[in-house]
């Protein structure tokens, strides 16, 4: 939400007096000045949003332990028990190079449909 915030206090106030200047009403000034200038921060939300969502672990260790029959795992706690539990840490650091690739791929996905560039 900060981050939102400080998206809409940097468009600049001159981009809204020439919307008024050139007649458009608000739904225009939030459809062509607001929102094409707040796609940066929207992507770097959505980027962290999914970094946050690849990397779950406490919520599953504590409630139920990588649940019935591995039903509740994740990739970052089945590294965790290949490490810690069952001391495989080959697997595990094979397991870290792919949570790292998935990561970067999903980032590359994010800039590649959202940074596009919206000026034409």
């Amino acid at each position: 939400m900060i981050i939102y915030l400080a998206g809409l206090q940097s468009i600049p106030t001159d981009l809204y007096e020439a919307a008024d200047i050139d007649g458009a009403n608000w739904w225009q000034k939030i459809t062509k000045v607001t929102i094409p200038n707040l796609m940066p921060f929207v992507l770097i939300v959505s980027i962290m949003s999914s970094i946050a969502a690849m990397k779950v672990f406490e919520e599953i260790y504590i409630m139920t332990g990588g649940g019935p029959l591995h039903s509740s795992e994740t990739l970052v706690f089945y590294i965790y028990t290949e490490a810690f539990d069952r001391l495989n840490m080959g697997y595990a650091s094979a397991a870290g190079v792919i949570l790292f690739l998935l990561t970067l791929i999903l980032s590359a996905i994010n800039i590649k449909t959202m940074g596009k560039d919206n000026t034409a």
